[in-house]
């Protein structure tokens, strides 16, 4: 697989991460893991001929949706 842009990249690591139920989860986001949330780590790295290599881990979280009774 050849990645051209980096919206290739994103399409490509969203593609891999866990299909999620829409009602019962939010969409993925960068931020910390609540009670309940499912999460995912992507591991980044740029190895090049002409710079020290560099990587990063981004760790995803996906929280559960909460219903709410408003029902009186």
């Amino acid at each position: 697989m050849v990645i051209s842009h980096a919206a290739a990249l994103i399409s490509w690591i969203e593609s891999a991460l866990p299909e999620l139920d829409p009602t019962t989860f939010g969409p993925w986001l960068a931020e910390p893991a609540g009670p309940g949330a499912v999460i995912a780590v992507v591991h980044v790295r740029v190895e090049s001929a002409t710079r020290p290599a560099r990587s990063i881990a981004v760790t995803l979280s996906a929280h559960p949706i909460t219903h709410h009774d408003t029902a009186s």
